[in-house]
């Protein structure tokens, strides 16, 4: 098919070069050229036609109009969502101070760890004083222990937490007190023909002695004498010397067996004397004894 019109139109061209060509002012060959001219015209007529018959209408693109209206883009706004703060399940303790945490409640359990101040650590139980909470141990992966929440902030319904029992104190050995003292001879004093025995007593246990008791044995004469007291006194002759409420640890006094007298002279007797202190009054709780030979 383009071959063909390529053909046409380069004949249309050769007729129209050749008419143009002709001689001017020769009047012989006026009436050839206007053959010639109607010829031509005659051509492209035909030209035309054929090139009309050739193109089908229906093949043709329609080309859109260069002034059409441009598109519009239309501008979207963005709705931001609403932030939602996360709500944390369960009860949780947030330190306002640095919070020891043991194996127990107190102070006598060993100790776990130490939840620094700022720190937020959960709670799984609780005391049924709600005062001792037990919670996940942040430093360890699956331990667990005991931590007071008076330095906490709480958040959670405290209500959900199971209640544990709390664990036995444990029981700490103490050093047994030491019930020791030293007993010493200071003699033996008159009065009105009564005699009794003076010793000195110094307490070098951790206990303090509140009452006494001292048996003068007189082996010469088979006689016993028993003095009881709620207080250490002395006596010089009938006149009362120092008396001394109780003997703390380190102290020292004095003790006559009045009442607890001999109604003879004990010089040269053979005495057995035996001090028993007591660490409440009424010669009663922790005692302590000691006993001596002496003649006077």
């Amino acid at each position: 098919m383009k071959k063909i019109v390529l053909f046409i139109i380069t004949l249309v061209l050769v007729l129209s070069l050749t008419a143009c060509n002709l001689p001017i002012g020769q009047t012989g060959s006026n009436e050839a050229s206007v053959q010639t001219q109607v010829a031509l015209n005659v051509a492209l007529t035909q030209v035309a036609a054929t090139l009309t018959a050739l193109v089908p209408i229906s093949t043709l693109t329609p080309v859109p109009p260069t002034d059409a209206p441009p598109t519009l883009t239309p501008t979207i706004t963005l709705t931001l969502e609403p932030s939602f703060t996360p709500t944390l399940e369960g009860v949780w303790l947030t330190l306002n101070e640095n919070t020891n945490c043991r194996v127990g409640q107190g102070q006598a359990f060993a100790l776990v760890t130490t939840i620094k101040e700022g720190d937020m650590v959960e709670a799984i139980a609780r005391n049924p004083d709600n005062d001792y909470f037990y919670i996940k141990n942040p430093h360890s992966g699956s331990g667990y222990c005991w931590m007071w929440g008076r330095f906490a902030t709480l958040t959670g319904n405290i209500s959900t937490l199971p209640v544990f029992t709390p664990m036995p104190t444990p029981t700490v050995a103490s050093p047994t007190p030491s019930a020791n003292f030293e007993l010493s001879y200071v003699g033996i004093t008159e009065c009105g023909g009564d005699w009794a025995v003076t010793v000195k007593i110094v307490n070098t246990g951790s206990i303090t002695w509140e009452s006494v008791q001292v048996v003068v044995k007189d082996r010469t004469t088979d006689t016993t004498r028993t003095h009881s007291l709620d207080s250490f006194r002395k006596y010089n002759g009938c006149d009362v010397g120092m008396t001394q409420n109780d003997l703390t640890p380190g102290e020292s006094g004095q003790v006559t067996t009045v009442p607890g007298y001999f109604n003879y002279n004990l010089n040269g007797h053979d005495l057995k004397i035996t001090v028993t202190v007591y660490a409440k009054n009424g010669l009663t709780g922790t005692s302590a004894s000691e006993s001596m030979n002496v003649t006077p």
